[in-house]
């Protein structure tokens, strides 16, 4: 049960009952464009509303009166649990009483712990190898409704902010980096300069990510996540992922009546052991191609200890190390007899020590 006028403390409620990240509300929908000022109706026409809404306004006092009754002992049982382990927030005198409520920062805190508590009595099962695609319960916050369509089960846009985030259950191993893979969707759709500022951290820690496919519409990158940033006192890994910008579909679809700010679209997440990069990756099966195969078997079995190779970024499955960017400039002919210059990312793969 929420109320309309207190619709954050609502989405903070039911943020607290069903223990999700907290939800802060950032966008307006359904919304009227104007609205008439009381003192511009008539006496009469008000006093025709209110004896139609009689039975209306006794319902509503009513919830009210249990929505202000949950809301309080939401507020009381997190400042009971959780307050000790903000410090910041202790300095506050009062925070449990009526007439000196929780700031709604303050209580977002709370609740972010609340939301550790309850994700780690779910008891999901931590792995070093898991999967994400979007259609499962989302654990994380800044993204859009899921959707769906007929090639993929699941995706869903950042938006309306441009930072997202998504806590998956990683087992910490001190014996291995991970690597972590995704895939864009409806890349086609957004402006360039949003593709090329996405950006991601991994518990707070940015990570250097390589875009290595990319087809109409789609796009695969991939980051190397040390174990040294897998450490951190929550339940879950958290990745955060984060744009310059955030823009609207209808200047690439101007027909379209979908109205939402967006980002970036994702339909997978998958992390893995490095180790098992060239049997786990999504990508991996791009080697069952025979010629493929050939090209990577050939690179593996003729290795040279300071030996760099040239080849595209989609080689580096095949090769459980670090690689470096080039960019090497093609000339693509093109149907009416001229070339056009494209600029193509390759991997630089190291077998020294050093790399």
């Amino acid at each position: 049960m929420g109320l309309v006028e207190r619709f954050q403390d609502s989405l903070y409620l039911l943020s607290y009952i069903f223990g999700w990240n907290p939800i802060i509300n950032t966008r307006r929908e359904n919304a009227a464009k104007s609205k008439s000022p009381l003192a511009e109706i008539p006496a009469s026409t008000l006093e025709i509303i209110k004896a139609n809404s009689a039975y209306d306004i006794e319902l509503y006092q009513y919830a009210k009166e249990i929505f202000e009754q949950r809301f309080n002992q939401m507020t009381q049982d997190l400042a009971e649990k959780y307050l000790s382990q903000l410090p910041s927030i202790q300095t506050q005198p009062g925070l449990s009483t009526a007439s000196n409520p929780l700031s709604s920062d303050s209580l977002a805190k709370l609740l972010d712990r609340h939301y550790n508590q309850r994700y780690a009595e779910l008891r999901i099962p931590a792995s070093n190898h898991t999967v994400y695609d979007f259609a499962q319960p989302l654990r994380g916050s800044g993204w859009q409704r899921r959707e769906r369509t007929k090639e993929i089960k699941g995706f869903r846009w950042m938006g309306p902010k441009t930072t997202a985030t998504l806590d998956l259950p990683l087992k910490t191993d001190e014996t291995t980096d991970l690597i972590v893979e995704f895939r864009l969707f409806h890349t086609h759709l957004v402006p360039p300069d949003i593709l090329e500022s996405l950006s991601v951290q991994v518990n707070g820690h940015p990570i250097v990510i390589n875009a290595l496919h990319t087809e109409q519409g789609l796009r695969f990158y991939q980051g190397w996540i040390p174990q040294a940033i897998l450490k951190n006192d929550r339940v879950f890994t958290e990745f955060k992922f984060q744009v310059n910008r955030t823009t609207s579909l209808q200047g690439k679809l101007p027909t379209t009546s979908d109205t939402r700010v967006l980002g970036l679209a994702f339909s997978h997440v998958q992390v893995y052991p490095v180790k098992l990069q060239y049997e786990k990756s999504a990508l991996a099966a791009t080697f069952k191609s025979p010629p493929w195969k050939f090209a990577a078997e050939f690179l593996r079995q003729h290795p040279h200890p300071e030996a760099a190779i040239a080849a595209p970024l989609i080689f580096s499955l095949c090769y459980p190390m670090r690689w470096s960017i080039m960019l090497l400039f093609l000339l693509t002919p093109q149907r009416n007899g001229s070339y056009c210059t494209k600029r193509r990312a390759i991997a630089r793969v190291c077998y020294s020590s050093s790399c």
